[in-house]
């Protein structure tokens, strides 16, 4: 039996990613960007990043404890972040999210708050587990569940 341990060492540009096993094999090395290894990271705790479990799990939460107060139907900023063609989309400043690239995504630039003029949420700050939930996510590819649109009929009371 095989057990492998993670190793994460960020860099601006890349991450070395060091897997050590106990069969005495020497470690094997190998370099991605920074949103493989949060990809890889989340992944290793049980989550496949690509599911509408994982969104309605950690991402839909994030989002709505955070982010819908003001990116709803006030849409600040021109954002909506209530679904994903409203944030492919994106506001003022351009597309929200680039899916598959966090590292070029906007909502991630914020979460991260690497940018002094662009730092969400307002007033405060994600967790670190939140921000690298979201990276992984937008890496995966942004899924967000299919839903039916709502229909409305009148009905005689």
């Amino acid at each position: 039996m095989r057990a492998s341990f993670l190793l994460l060492i960020p860099f601006t540009v890349t991450v070395a990613l060091v897997a050590f096993q106990k069969s005495g094999d020497t470690p094997e090395t190998s370099i991605a960007t920074p949103a493989d290894a949060i990809v890889k990271a989340v992944q290793a705790q049980g989550a496949d990043t690509a599911s509408t479990e994982f969104f309605e799990s950690k991402i839909r939460p994030i989002l709505a404890n955070n982010c819908y107060s003001c990116h709803t139907d006030s849409g600040l900023g021109g954002l909506r972040l209530d679904s994903r063609e409203s944030i492919i989309k994106g506001g003022m400043t351009g597309p929200a999210i680039v899916p598959g690239d966090p590292d070029k995504s906007l909502l991630i630039k914020a979460v991260r708050q690497t940018d002094p003029g662009l730092m969400m949420p307002l007033g405060g700050k994600l967790k670190d587990s939140e921000v690298e939930s979201l990276a992984a996510w937008v890496k995966a590819g942004a899924v967000w569940p299919k839903t039916a649109p709502v229909t409305v009929t009148a009905g005689k009371m």
